[in-house]
């Protein structure tokens, strides 16, 4: 048969779709994985991975003879143009999951998925030897009503409808342990790709196969014992949580009794206007009089001696905005740059009971003044840098609650807002007007971007208040409510295949909670908050931060 005439000039064309498909199933069968066995307690993937072909690889395929059962026409006729992986730790969890899977692929994929066991008494004569390559493939074709297709955006769902010339685009998935990954990897460009061996090193190559399959076998029932010792010796985690709102001072934001550790300097719904002062704050300039060494350079190095954990959360510096005055009378709030580090050796509580040499006083007495008041912004030497947070009710009137990594700087592991994160600067040609909307809520939208994996539209973001938090020696904060027409699956959808990833995800879990959970949550007996989050989580229910109950109390104060 002729080939048509520039294959893999086509295939080219279509290069970044194939990439992008494969990334796409790539994250959503990890997110099968964690479904399927959810908090577990011991490791499932070593690693993922996803790519489109090579179209050299492509070209030289073509031009190997019986590469392809049958020449391909159109692109449809090869399966591996997009190709994502899944290794897992142990043989066991594969075998599992693969057994699982099954049964799940017509409402994962469609009817035209399948999935093959490589070393099947079936199979045989596709592998050389007895001992040999061993991997599991999963072989999808991209079709509508499918789970996969579902939780697609609406523009990735018209990039992989079916083409009429093309055919559909297609995804081979290979599922292995990393043994078996080390073998393949190792034998791919040698015994695959054709590499002549003589009969006596083919040999070798199955033993070597033949070791780590007994390995595995092994590790598999190492797994067995540990996972029956851990379940003896598991302990429920207790909280440390508890409401003190009696000792708070009268100024706080009070909802139904209840008094969270915020002051509320200003409420919505109208919004404050913004100022812009241009000079960079230095915070050792601030600390003058207090100490004549660097005061950053003091503080830092403490925490690094007694804190290594916290810093070891800090992965890069930016320039953010930080609140240089406030004016009650006017709702003027006035900001200046300044550097994300400087808030983690002032407004931090790992920073706040750092001493000050020579002084006798700690970080956080400078927040104060001798009655005990928070200094006020123009006069506080602190870094006083501005977070946003939000709270996103779906559109079946869920809240989002996020349950933070254990890996991140602030509140680890506990439950906190639907999306937040410190306000960064723009610089003047990105302002555009410098007030809450083009800038604040704009950022806010990249959080959510970030995080949640979609954007929302700032004009959809409701302004709550803007308040300080007492336990971060009065870090200034912008509270928003967002009500989507999103649903609860296409949120959580949208979070698994489209959050930025990063280094290491923000949040490990997202929970939703009705109306009623949600005021239990903003209430002030800790037996009852812990229920609100306990039927949700599933198992030990997270801590929830004051920064959550605060934006929850404000939502539903509006709301009401």
């Amino acid at each position: 048969m002729v080939r048509p005439r520039g294959f893999v000039e086509r295939f080219q064309d279509k290069r970044w779709s194939y990439e992008r498909l494969a990334d796409l199933v790539r994250r959503y069968l990890a997110w099968q994985v964690e479904c399927w066995r959810p908090k577990s307690g011991l490791p499932l993937l070593h690693l993922t991975q996803a790519r489109a072909k090579d179209p050299r690889s492509l070209q030289r395929n073509l031009d190997r003879a019986q590469r392809y059962k049958k020449e391909p026409t159109c692109l449809h006729d090869v399966g591996d143009l997009a190709a994502a992986r899944l290794i897992f730790y142990f043989r066991t969890d594969l075998d599992e999951f693969c057994e699982y899977a099954n049964t799940q692929l017509s409402r994962w994929f469609g009817e035209s998925s399948k999935l093959e066991d490589m070393r099947s008494p079936g199979m045989q004569d596709k592998v050389r030897e007895v001992f040999g390559y061993d991997s599991y493939h999963l072989d999808i074709e991209v079709t509508p009503e499918t789970d996969l297709f579902d939780h697609l955006r609406p523009e990735d769902q018209e990039i992989f409808e079916q083409d009429g010339e093309e055919g559909a685009f297609r995804c081979e998935v290979q599922l292995r342990t990393i043994l078996q990954h080390a073998w393949a990897e190792a034998e791919h460009d040698i015994g695959y790709k054709g590499v002549p061996l003589d009969p006596r090193e083919r040999r070798l190559w199955g033993t070597l196969s033949a070791m780590l399959e007994g390995a595995d076998h092994l590790l598999g029932e190492r797994l067995t014992k540990v996972s029956k010792a851990a379940a003896r010796s598991k302990v429920e985690s207790t909280w440390k949580w508890s409401y003190d709102g009696e000792s708070l001072p009268d100024s706080v934001f009070t909802r139904n009794d209840v008094r969270f550790r915020y002051e509320l300097l200003d409420k919505g719904p109208k919004d404050p206007t913004i100022e812009r002062a241009w000079t960079l704050f230095d915070l050792n300039k601030a600390m003058r009089g207090i100490i004549d060494e660097s005061f950053k350079q003091q503080v830092w190095s403490a925490l690094q001696a007694e804190e290594p954990e916290f810093l070891a959360s800090f992965r890069h510096d930016s320039t953010v905005a930080r609140v240089q005055g406030f004016d009650r009378h006017t709702r003027v709030i006035t900001v200046q740059p300044a550097q994300y580090s400087d808030q983690m050796v002032t407004n931090h509580r790992h920073a706040a009971k750092q001493g000050i040499p020579g002084d006798g006083k700690t970080v956080g007495d400078l927040a104060r003044s001798e009655d005990g008041a928070l200094l006020p912004f123009d006069t506080s030497p602190l870094s006083n840098t501005i977070g946003v947070a939000c709270m996103l009710r779906t559109a079946e009137q869920s809240w989002v609650v996020t349950v933070r990594g254990y890996h991140v700087a602030f509140e680890p592991g506990k439950a906190g807002c639907s999306a937040s994160g410190a306000l960064e600067w723009v610089e003047p040609d990105s302002w555009n007007g410098g007030d809450l909307r083009s800038w604040v809520c704009e950022g806010l939208a990249q959080e959510f971007h970030q995080e949640l994996g979609f954007r929302p539209i700032v004009q959809e973001f409701v302004y709550l208040g803007f308040a300080r938090e007492l336990d971060r020696f009065g870090k200034p904060q912008f509270f928003f409510l967002l009500d989507s027409n999103l649903h609860q699956r296409q949120i959580e959808g949208s979070w698994k295949l489209y959050a930025d990833e990063g280094a290491a995800r923000e949040h490990s879990t997202l929970l939703f909670l009705d109306h009623g959970k949600a005021k239990t949550l903003a209430s002030k007996d800790s037996s009852d908050v812990r229920d609100a989050l306990s039927t949700t989580a599933g198992g030990t229910p997270p801590e929830p931060s004051e920064e959550l109950r605060m934006n929850l109390a404000l939502a539903l104060d509006h709301l009401s």
